[in-house]
């Protein structure tokens, strides 16, 4: 079989959407960081990181572009364990070991390094992400060592600043259902004049 063209358009998209996955990063640690978002510098780092998440999606199609020009009409390279076994250690293995130097970095600058907080951090780092990182943020789980701070004060039960929209419907099991329905509507039940529906004669 001829061997494919190699195109560099595709490696010249992927450098483009590895950049933008960067530079949303670095936007959203700024934006993080200054405290007064309502300045015209904090309104242009909020919207530099809101316009740059179309670089990840843009950055896993791309990826599965590759991968599908690379296997697609090749039955010698159509080996799954070899393919599973190049992706974990391509990858796989990198973001583990990544993510554990990471962790490890921000406990001892902090000064707080122990094998069992490290171990922890770690586990839910690689199992949970940023999903976990924004139910502690939302005060819908509790940190199991260490504090959260919100403007200066210490984050204790559910962040009355944070709004969390679920991927599907969600209950807080804390809650009845009446308190649930009133979450929506903390104003309800309303005078019998407000709530009297009209009719008509």
């Amino acid at each position: 079989m001829p061997k494919k063209k190699h195109l560099y358009e595709v490696d010249l998209m992927r450098c483009f959407f590895m950049f933008g996955v960067v530079l949303n990063h670095v936007a959203s640690t700024f934006a993080a960081a200054l405290g007064n978002k309502a300045t015209p510098v904090g309104r242009f780092l909020v919207s530099t990181h809101l316009i740059l998440h179309f670089p990840r999606f843009g950055f896993m199609f791309i990826t599965g572009l590759v991968l599908f020009l690379g296997y697609w009409g090749r039955p010698e390279k159509q080996n799954w364990p070899v393919f599973w076994k190049k992706r974990y250690i391509g990858s796989g293995i990198p973001y583990l070991f990544w993510n554990g130097l990471f962790l490890a970095f921000l406990l001892l600058t902090s000064g707080s390094f122990s094998w069992n907080k490290w171990l922890t951090g770690w586990l839910e780092a690689i199992s949970k992400g940023s999903q976990f990182l924004l139910r502690l943020i939302a005060g819908l789980e509790a940190p199991t060592a260490g504090e959260i701070t919100m403007n200066g004060q210490k984050l204790s039960g559910l962040n009355q600043q944070a709004q969390v929209m679920f991927q599907d419907d969600r209950l807080l099991p804390w809650k009845t259902v009446l308190g649930n329905l009133l979450m929506t509507r903390p104003n309800w039940p309303r005078t019998r004049s407000s709530t009297t529906p009209c009719r008509s004669s």
